[in-house]
């Protein structure tokens, strides 16, 4: 991932990483440890965004293997509670007592070992931080809302040959449409707007 340290915008710049470093800067910015929180935090969102689908198949295995272990306790709890034909002698009521009291123990029990089963963990680390100064343009563009002005840096990347997005301030995702809000002229992106 490459992260515009001073906009604070993913910029997708793969071919940076895929070259040699040859040019290494001996002295980070100071900002780099809230640079390296930002991309960590940004990375944590991409990361849970495109794992959504795998955790939504997940979640509805669990809860179809749940469903069925819930219908067979309750079927063995509905057996338990009536006296067995082929028996010679009827159970007492403190027997059919115990006997429900075990199935549901056991219930519980396959339960929790379901949900130990479907538990995970994910760790994000960052591996390497590098700085890469790439020329680019900053033009400073004023926005005016009502009676609130506020001045927003976009950037024009010489590599991409493009502008770079900005980010809502809210969710951070990156756009090139944005709303402002009326009083404190903030950038929104439409999921956030709406």
């Amino acid at each position: 991932m490459t992260l515009n340290a001073r906009s604070k915008v993913v910029v997708l710049l793969s071919e940076l990483l895929n070259t040699a470093i040859s040019d290494r800067q001996k002295m980070l910015p100071s900002d780099s440890g809230a640079t390296l929180d930002l991309s960590l935090h940004i990375a944590e969102a991409e990361t849970m965004r495109q794992a959504t689908p795998f955790l939504q198949r997940i979640d509805a295995q669990r809860e179809r293997d749940r469903k069925r272990l819930q219908d067979y306790y309750r079927a063995l709890q509905r057996k338990s509670s009536t006296p067995n034909k082929r028996a010679k002698t009827v159970p007492t009521a403190e027997e059919i007592e115990s006997r429900q009291k075990a199935v549901k123990l056991e219930q519980q029990r396959k339960l929790s070992e379901l949900d130990e089963r479907y538990l995970f963990s994910a760790v994000l680390r960052p591996i390497v931080l590098a700085e890469f100064r790439i020329p680019a343009v900053a033009i400073d563009v004023e926005i005016q809302r009502k009676a609130e002005k506020r001045i927003f840096r976009v950037y024009w990347n010489a590599m991409l040959k493009k502008m770079e997005p900005m980010s809502c301030s809210r969710c951070l995702r990156t756009s090139f449409n944005f709303w402002f809000t009326n009083d404190t002229v903030d950038r929104q992106c439409s999921a956030c707007h709406g």
